[in-house]
C-alpha cells in the first residue's frame, strides 16, 4: 500500500515538474487606432518570464491596414537586449505567431536594442471600422526585465501601390499585344 502511495505521489510530482515548462505568462490588451501612430504597452512579466502577448484592436481609421509591427522597446531603461520574439516548436509548444486574419506570414527581427516582429496579412486585410486581434510569442527568461511593446499598423505606401499597378497595366498590356 505504501508502494502505490509513493509511486502515485512520484508520478505525480513528475508530470507537474514536466508540466511547468509548458506554462507561459500571458498579457491581453485592447486599444483603438484612430491614427497609424505608435502604441506601447507595458509587458509586466512573471514567472516564466516567456508566454504570450495578446493584442486586439480597433481600426478607427480611413484605412485598411495590410501589416502590423511589434516592437521590444526598454521600460524605465531596463535591459531588452535578451527579451526577444519566438515562432515554431518550443518543447511541445508551438509559439507561431495567430491572428484573426487569414493568410499570415511574418518576419522577426531579433536586434539586442530592440526586436521586431512585422506580421503580413496581404489576403485578409483588416478593414475601417473592423476589429483584429493578433498574439506573438515573447521570451524574457535571460534578464527578467519587465518590457515594452510598441504596435502599430502600417498602410501601403503609395509608390508601392503606383509600382504594382503599373505592373499589372504593364501585363495587360503585353497579353492584349501578344493576342493580335
Amino acid at each position: 500500500m505504501k508502494r502505490s502511495v509513493l509511486l502515485i505521489a512520484v508520478v505525480c510530482l513528475l508530470l507537474a515538474l514536466g508540466a511547468g515548462r509548458l506554462l507561459a505568462h500571458e498579457e491581453d490588451w485592447t486599444t483603438t487606432f484612430s491614427s497609424l501612430d505608435q502604441q506601447v504597452f507595458v509587458h509586466n512579466d512573471d514567472e516564466p518570464y516567456k508566454g504570450w502577448a495578446k493584442l486586439t484592436v480597433y481600426n478607427d481609421t480611413s484605412d485598411y491596414w495590410t501589416d502590423f509591427h511589434f516592437k521590444i522597446t526598454s521600460v524605465n531603461g531596463s535591459d531588452i537586449s535578451g527579451t526577444y520574439f519566438v515562432d515554431g516548436m518550443q518543447g511541445q509548444i508551438n509559439c507561431d505567431p495567430t491572428s484573426s486574419q487569414s493568410g499570415l506570414s511574418w518576419v522577426i527581427n531579433d536586434n539586442p536594442a530592440g526586436g521586431t516582429m512585422d506580421l503580413y496579412f496581404l489576403s485578409d486585410p483588416v478593414a475601417p471600422g473592423a476589429e483584429a486581434w493578433f498574439k506573438v510569442y515573447t521570451d524574457n527568461t535571460t534578464n527578467k526585465v519587465q518590457f515594452g511593446l510598441c504596435t502599430y499598423p502600417t498602410i501601403p505606401e503609395p509608390g508601392s501601390m503606383l509600382a504594382l499597378l503599373s505592373g499589372i497595366v504593364g501585363l495587360g498590356g503585353f497579353a492584349l499585344r501578344k493576342r493580335s
